[in-house]
């Protein structure tokens, strides 16, 4: 009787597993599509940022006005083109959980992923020649706050 309520617990928990899994896979796949297409689509959609409740404005972006309002926070405000690896880090966490990757450790890989993407962010901010947001805010402004104090060649030398 043990075992049997143990099985069903175990495909109650599996079962959510595969579910949550998906969701993650799913969503991960439509940020990295938003994100991309933000690369593209960015100038048109920065002037319709602030009328997101409009209905009568409309998006370039891939995923409307949620995915250029989603791009625009996570790259313009945020990190910047690093912000892809967020994408990359939703869709193995659901990769792992929906293949059961025990092995695999989340913690270790998150830790890593964020640690490239704010280094990517710092390094792309003093590269910004095609775009002028590929640093993002949080990459200008502690790459600002860094060569302010131990200018360029300081700076460099850290991140290296």
């Amino acid at each position: 009787m043990s075992k049997r309520i143990n099985e069903a617990n175990y495909n109650k928990k599996r079962s959510r597993e595969i579910l949550f899994g998906s969701f993650l896979i799913i969503i991960s796949f439509l940020l990295f599509l938003s994100l991309l297409s933000y690369f593209i689509t960015w100038e048109s959609d920065q002037s319709n940022i602030d009328r997101f409740l409009d209905r009568s404005t409309d998006s370039k972006n891939i995923l409307k006005k949620i995915g250029a309002e989603i791009s625009h926070i996570l790259i313009y405000k945020g990190f910047g083109a690093s912000s892809l690896i967020f994408s990359i880090l939703l869709g193995i966490t659901g990769l792992s959980l929906f293949f059961e990757f025990k092995k695999l450790s989340l913690l270790n890989t998150w830790s890593w992923g964020l640690f490239y993407i704010i280094i990517l962010s710092l390094v792309l901010n003093q590269v910004k020649t095609i775009f002028p947001f590929l640093g993002g805010t949080v990459g200008y402004e502690i790459s600002d706050f860094i060569t302010d104090y131990i200018g360029i060649i300081g700076f460099w030398s850290i991140i290296l």
